[in-house]
């Protein structure tokens, strides 16, 4: 009896520790973001309203808003041992809306990888460019 009970707890504390392994690798830029800046440029004076980026890794989407116009699709790749980051087609709204906006939406179809520091999210281009900085809020 000492001996199926041990075995049972042994097999169930590798199970946690393997479930609790997983999410923490898979979770670690799903979240809502408030962007900052625009290839180094500070956006926060420069749009109609604030630009978000939710990420979900659960469902591989994200969704948000680029300053105007609301935006989402679907990620097509997404691998947290390389950082890479691809979206895939980016279904907008249609806003007569300023340059910066529009800049930004276009980045979103340049972002090929990432970088995470601490709270802030930088989207890549393929050779490692900072297109879009985002600060995570939630």
């Amino acid at each position: 009896m000492k001996f199926f009970v041990l075995l049972l707890l042994i097999t169930t504390t590798g199970c946690t520790t393997l479930q609790s392994g997983a999410k923490t690798a898979t979770s670690s830029i799903h979240d809502i973001y408030v962007l900052t800046e625009y290839k180094g440029e500070n956006v926060n004076k420069i749009l109609e309203k604030q630009a978000t980026l939710e990420i979900n890794l659960s469902k591989m989407t994200m969704l948000g808003n680029e300053g105007c116009n609301d935006f989402g699709g679907k990620i097509i790749d997404h691998n947290a041992d390389k950082n890479t980051l691809v979206f895939g087609d980016i279904n907008a709204t249609e806003m007569y809306c300023n340059e910066m906006s529009n800049k930004i939406g276009n980045a979103l179809y340049k972002v090929k990888k990432y970088k995470r520091e601490g709270m802030i999210l930088h989207l890549l281009s393929e050779k490692e460019e900072v297109l879009l900085t985002y600060k995570k809020v939630d």
